[in-house]
């Protein structure tokens, strides 16, 4: 047998989840970061799919270059744009 649940705690939670979202956009559209310049040392994140357990969070680089479209940070391996 199938729980019924009433049609008002789906509308409830369905504005629960939009006011959750709201809150979130807003958090992070005053979201600033400070202005790197070529040769500022920054440390970039590494999302846990692309790493191992054992690997770093972060890789620490230099800024090669600031652009438009992006930056080109050096590391003592490579360099990733």
């Amino acid at each position: 047998m199938r729980n019924h649940i009433q049609p008002n705690v789906y509308d409830a939670a369905s504005v629960a989840v939009k006011q959750q979202a709201q809150r979130i956009l807003a958090r992070s559209n005053n979201l600033t970061l400070p202005a790197v310049t070529k040769g500022d040392i920054v440390a970039v994140a590494v999302s846990a799919f692309d790493r191992n357990k054992g690997d770093p969070p972060n890789i620490i680089g230099v800024v090669l270059a600031v652009g438009k479209s992006g930056h080109t940070i050096g590391t003592r391996y490579n360099n990733k744009r």
